[in-house]
């Protein structure tokens, strides 16, 4: 017969964590039952919305963006982090308004296709 045996980690420490408004990163020294040292690596990150903008059944973007990481110019859905209080949808009508200057009473219709709130 095959005994299955549950491990017990400890947490010896927390040697980083490193919050911004985005994610919180963590790096902790874990310990597992033969007393083996493990780096664990831990990211938190914020609930956040991305939007895809149709209108007459084309995709509307924003102008291109220039990324320094890829050195050209890129097209990119619009998006943005859903801070505590706030809504997805009260979210992207904030941020269709401030990208493409669409009026929050000019959204026809909203869809949120993986509501978390």
């Amino acid at each position: 017969m095959n005994e299955t045996r549950q491990q017990q980690w400890r947490t010896l420490d927390r040697f980083v964590e490193i919050c911004s408004p985005w994610f919180t990163l963590i790096g902790e020294h874990l310990q597992d039952d033969d007393q083996q040292v493990y780096d664990y690596w831990l990211s938190e990150n914020t609930d956040s919305v991305v939007i895809l903008t149709i209108q007459g059944g084309k995709l509307l973007f924003p102008l291109l963006n220039y990324r320094p990481g890829l050195e050209k110019p890129t097209l990119e859905f619009l998006g943005g982090r859903v801070n505590a209080g706030q809504t997805s949808e009260t979210v992207a009508r904030e941020i269709l308004e401030k990208e493409l200057g669409v009026k929050k009473d000019a959204i026809a219709h909203l869809t949120l296709l993986n509501p978390t709130r």
